[in-house]
């Protein structure tokens, strides 16, 4: 808690670097974090996604308030990452000079991972392209953070500056289910990410450094609502070749959209949920190793990863999704 460690210690600053702020959970856990008293880096794709946090830029003068320093954070960009590094690693020695007792005022307490995208559709609709694009965001932008941060971590540890900094990634309930038609390209990066965020767990205990995954299931976000809609599918449909469609048919695709629309609006829960959760693990003393966040993701995902393959399997066959050139009434049309 940023409150506590400025009352029993001479830092006078917790800060938090976010990914992904230009929408849906980043930016709220931005504005989140700062009115919880954290100097939060909000990494953004777009500079125009700046603007949002204009209220919270500079210190808002309450006592427990932090404050907002966007700054430019494509993850997929190794310097970039790098240069966003060094701007915070810059930050941190500021107070140092300024104050000129030698002591550490700022520190870097979490390092929140959760920049993401999804691509959806059919194994046979996607290109190799798509699933590396996917990758490059969901798991490689992880991986490039944790590398260009972790200095940082480690030094505040050894020095014996701070024992209390984590990271955070949000890995989502595909990163530990049975993977699911249709989003493949999605939930391998998770599995990737999670497998990652399981070993840094471990190897990170010797630094004092918590690590732990958040694996919300559905919650309103703009990618979700790109699901509902179908545009995420429609953009696949798009770039596939008239070949390949007439091979599927139109029944395939919209019977796709369908399913999507059907599970984002049955099982979607507030996204503040899911901001609450990651408020909770920066604050809390003792980080838990995975976070599952919605009814369903705590109680019935648990139950499904118990069953066996075969079963999973019959009971996710769903015989809307038949290729047209399979079905041999509609080549009858």
């Amino acid at each position: 808690d940023p409150a506590a460690w400025k009352q029993h210690n001479d830092i006078t600053e917790l800060a938090v670097v976010v990914t992904g702020c230009d929408s849906g959970f980043g930016k709220e856990l931005a504005l989140w974090a700062a009115e919880a008293g954290y100097v939060v880096f909000a990494g953004c794709l777009k500079k125009e996604s700046f603007a949002q946090f204009d209220v919270m830029v500079g210190s808002s003068g309450g006592e427990h308030s932090g404050k907002v320093i966007p700054l430019v954070l494509d993850v997929t960009d190794n310097k970039n990452v790098d240069d966003a590094a060094a701007a915070v690693s810059k930050w941190l020695a500021d107070t140092a000079e300024t104050e000129g007792d030698g002591k550490q005022h700022r520190i870097l307490h979490g390092l929140v991972n959760n920049a993401g995208i999804m691509i959806l559709g059919l194994f046979d609709w996607l290109d190799v392209s798509d699933y590396q694009k996917v990758m490059d965001v969901n798991f490689y932008g992880i991986l490039r953070c944790c590398k260009a941060f972790l200095p940082i971590l480690k030094h505040q540890s050894i020095e014996q500056q701070y024992k209390g900094s984590r990271i955070i990634n949000v890995t989502s309930i595909a990163g530990i289910m049975p993977g699911n038609p249709v989003g493949s390209a999605y939930a391998a990066s998770k599995h990737a990410a999670q497998v990652l965020t399981e070993a840094l767990r471990k190897e990170l205990m010797v630094f004092d450094i918590g690590v732990s995954s958040v694996n919300p299931s559905f919650h309103n976000t703009n990618m979700i609502a790109e699901v509902e809609t179908g545009q995420d599918t429609m953009r696949t449909w798009n770039k596939m070749s008239t070949e390949l469609q007439q091979e599927y048919g139109t029944g395939v695709r919209d019977a796709i959209i369908e399913v999507g629309r059907d599970m984002s609006t049955s099982l979607c829960w507030n996204l503040e949920v899911v901001v609450n959760e990651v408020i909770k693990a920066l604050k809390a003393r003792d980080i838990p190793g995975q976070i599952l966040v919605g009814t369903d993701a705590k109680y019935l995902i648990p139950l499904l990863r118990m069953l066996p393959s075969w079963l999973l399997a019959m009971n996710q066959k769903d015989e809307r999704i038949v290729p047209a050139i399979m079905n041999k009434s509609d080549l009858l049309k």
